[in-house]
């Protein structure tokens, strides 16, 4: 099974939490750990490869603080 896991943070490297949790999941070959921020700093989306990242999936994961 293929995860994507969404991961929706502003500042992962001041993170305690979410850094963590990123950390352990990183060398899993199953889940594929998508860092919007750091992907699209300036908001300015690939739609094209979003939707291939999604197609190629099984399952979806957003993480995001709260």
């Amino acid at each position: 099974m293929n995860i994507l896991v969404c991961l929706f943070h502003p500042n992962i490297t001041e993170s305690r939490v979410n850094k963590c949790w990123r950390q352990a999941i990183s060398d899993d070959p199953q889940i594929t750990v998508h860092e919007l921020y750091s992907n699209y700093p300036n908001w300015s989306f690939d739609l094209k490869a979003e939707q291939q990242l999604i197609e190629v999936h099984d399952r979806i994961v957003f993480q995001h603080p709260f």
